[in-house]
């Protein structure tokens, strides 16, 4: 048998190496293309399976800790109007609806803390799954329930268009607000003031009353305590009409807060009493022990020391027992100073 000559062994060699070179490489690309697809569409749409159905009118009200999510998917076809309410029982949720490609339609964090509605509201674009992610705005919540329902999903009407345009007025303004400069927050007042003329047309009175109070923030940023106090009273008036107790909880204590700053501590310590009996019948103990501090801190300002205690006290067990370390040290360390020397105010635990 005839030997193989060096040049077709070497010939051999080359051939096997490439062959071994171009799968190497091949892997790599498939590796490197899936990591690139990864972080161009969310680590969400890798869940899809997990993702629980959500069907018209159909209620649930699951648990989330911080740091966790929930993934849900909804079917629609093309022109419907989709509403979705997240109403946050004890925790601040951030809500992100994909879709069916996995690409972001829409995130939605209103600022009403960890109680009241996140609502969600578009016109499907297409046929198809899409999908909803609910996550924690901090990782280290406490835990809380919300509940979650898709109030309406139908073919969409021009009532809706309003609707749609004010969300992403909303949006917008959120955006702008987010960057803290005090021209952004000049146009995210006008971004604001954009969504409520499409709201009136809605007639939601709700988010109207948020938008509201989101400008009566930026004017208290501002210290224009005139036009803080003024959108206040708008929202509070809202609230009160359509009978949110909550929200006009809120109201009640952020007016409260604008009286304080021009010095009318008669009146604040009015309607922060007001806030507190409504907080103590709802049964919202941080939102309680909140509006104590703020009396305690409007005696602290009008040189009652003991009264203030007084509050402050009443205040710590509340933050206990929501197990809310960040609100007693608040409450702890903003006013350690009416410690006085061999004396102790604060009641031990």
């Amino acid at each position: 048998m005839k030997s193989v000559p060096n040049f077709s062994r070497h010939l051999v060699i080359v051939l096997c190496l490439f062959v071994y070179l171009a799968n190497s490489v091949s892997a790599r690309t498939d590796n490197y293309l899936s990591d690139i697809f990864k972080q161009t569409f969310p680590t969400f749409v890798f869940q899809q399976d997990k993702a629980r159905t959500l069907t018209a009118g159909e209620t649930l009200e699951p648990e989330l800790s911080g740091g966790a999510s929930h993934s849900y998917k909804i079917k629609a076809s093309a022109n419907q109007y989709l509403k979705i309410i997240i109403e946050q029982k004890g925790i601040d949720i951030v809500a992100e609806l994909y879709f069916p490609d996995g690409k972001k339609l829409l995130e939605v964090d209103s600022p009403n803390g960890t109680q009241g509605p996140e609502p969600i509201e578009t016109i499907t674009p297409v046929d198809g799954d899409y999908f909803l992610k609910v996550r924690s705005l901090e990782n280290n919540a406490p835990a809380g329930r919300y509940e979650i329902k898709v109030l309406e999903l139908r073919t969409s009407t021009e009532k809706d268009k309003h609707s749609i345009a004010a969300q992403k007025a909303i949006q917008e303004a959120n955006e702008l607000k987010a960057k803290r400069t005090a021209q952004t927050y000049k146009n995210a007042i006008t971004k604001y003031e954009e969504a409520i003329t499409h709201l009136k047309a809605t007639g939601d009175k709700a988010q109207e009353a948020n938008i509201l109070s989101n400008i009566s923030h930026i004017y208290d940023l501002f210290g224009d305590n005139a036009k803080y106090i003024e959108y206040t009273i708008q929202a509070l008036n809202l609230r009160k009409e359509i009978k949110d107790r909550i929200g006009e909880a809120e109201s009640l204590n952020n007016l409260a807060v604008g009286y304080s700053h021009i010095g009318d501590k008669e009146k604040a310590l009015e309607i922060f009493n007001q806030a507190l009996q409504l907080n103590r019948e709802l049964k919202l103990r941080k939102k309680e022990a909140s509006t104590l501090n703020n009396i305690g801190d409007l005696y602290k300002d009008n040189g009652d020391t003991k009264k203030a205690i007084e509050f402050l006290n009443q205040a710590l067990p509340l933050w206990r027992l929501e197990n809310d370390k960040s609100g007693e040290a608040k409450t702890l360390g903003e006013h350690g100073n009416h410690l006085s020397a061999g004396k102790r105010f604060f009641q031990c635990p």
